[in-house]
């Protein structure tokens, strides 16, 4: 977990990044390859008909209870961490069995575990199931649920955001590097002028695109005003935590915070 998140973004640069993540996908890849393999030579297609019935009683299980976990989350998770209920639906039916599932039933023991042909039988079998149910039908799930292939004008709203943030960002590196004379001050200005370009075209982009679909300046005002939120309640715990305002205080302005964050959510 340390060296994907963290050491990824501080420690490589932008091509020892893609080497890596090419990599690690050809040994994912690689491996699961050898446990389907694996399981080819333990499962007999015979005894998947033999063993609808449990199969399929297993698949139930799986589903009920993964519906199950994700309803008690959906109801623990309130306030900004709320799940949708269209979410909720997607996360429990996108529940795919793979790889892991059959690799714990090989791991059994021939001679200590009793059954172990019918457990691995029954593994394959919901595998199966998951994969071509669930599998097929997920991306009919998402668009009826609206939350599945995006708007193309969303997308290029989104990528013209994305490239203002970037640009932005990269504006404030170049005063920073101003102010410690890193860079010749001519290449600096150069360098300004050019973001600064792209800075002004995808600002205009997205104003253009706001005037044109109005839900997405809607969005925008709800995301925005869902992040002042929660500046505002890292700022009053932040204050609580110095010993500037007393606990009745925070948990007032809390209450209020979490009052109209449910209130932009619904």
């Amino acid at each position: 977990m340390l060296c994907g998140n963290y050491a990824a973004r501080t420690g490589m640069s932008p091509s020892t990044r893609v080497a890596v993540e090419s990599f690690w996908e050809y040994v994912a890849f690689g491996l699961n390859s050898v446990v389907f393999l694996l399981i080819g030579f333990e499962v007999r297609i015979t005894a998947l008909f033999v063993s609808w019935l449990p199969i399929l009683v297993a698949y139930v299980a799986v589903m009920a209870s993964r519906a199950i976990v994700m309803l008690l989350a959906s109801l623990v998770l309130r306030g900004e961490r709320r799940i949708p209920i269209a979410w909720t639906a997607a996360l429990t039916w996108g529940g795919l069995r793979g790889g892991i599932s059959m690799v714990l039933a090989l791991s059994l023991s021939v001679v200590d575990a009793p059954h172990r042909e019918l457990i691995v039988t029954i593994t394959f079998g919901v595998v199966v199931l998951t994969i071509l149910v669930n599998g097929l039908t997920m991306a009919p799930l998402l668009r009826a649920l609206g939350i599945g292939n995006p708007q193309e004008e969303r997308v290029q709203y989104e990528v013209a955001r994305g490239g203002l943030q970037a640009a932005a960002a990269a504006l404030g590196e170049l005063t920073e590097m101003r102010n410690k004379r890193h860079v010749h001050p001519d290449v600096l200005e150069q360098l300004q002028e050019a973001y600064e370009g792209r800075v002004h075209a995808a600002e205009e982009a997205m104003r253009g695109m706001q005037m044109e679909r109005g839900v997405l300046r809607e969005e925008e005002a709800r995301r925005a005003s869902r992040h002042l939120m929660l500046v505002e309640k890292e700022h009053v715990l932040d204050a609580y935590q110095r010993g500037v305002i007393s606990q009745e205080a925070l948990e007032a302005v809390l209450q209020d915070v979490d009052a109209r964050l449910a209130e932009l959510e619904g």
